[in-house]
């Protein structure tokens, strides 16, 4: 995953769509880095919700929002 967000990033001419690539894949990781800290007993539990996962369908939502959002920012105007 980390690596078809670099490469996805250094594809894209306008620097704005690399850098929101980036930062949405940041976004996810560090939930997901939470929450296996949580387990794992290093960090107190958080109110953070889980990538996909968590009880309401809120987080499923931002989070395939997010994922139509990179889609359409890899596409960089090519119709």
């Amino acid at each position: 995953m980390p690596f078809l967000a670099i490469s996805l990033a250094a594809k894209q001419q306008n620097r704005f769509n690399s850098l929101f690539i980036l930062l949405a894949f940041f976004m996810i990781s560090c939930q997901g880095l939470v929450h296996i800290f949580v387990n794992v007993g290093v960090l107190p539990p958080t109110g953070l919700t889980l990538p996909l996962f968590s009880y309401g369908g809120s987080s499923l939502m931002s989070t395939m929002i997010t994922a139509g959002l990179v889609i359409s920012a890899t596409k960089d105007g090519k119709e």
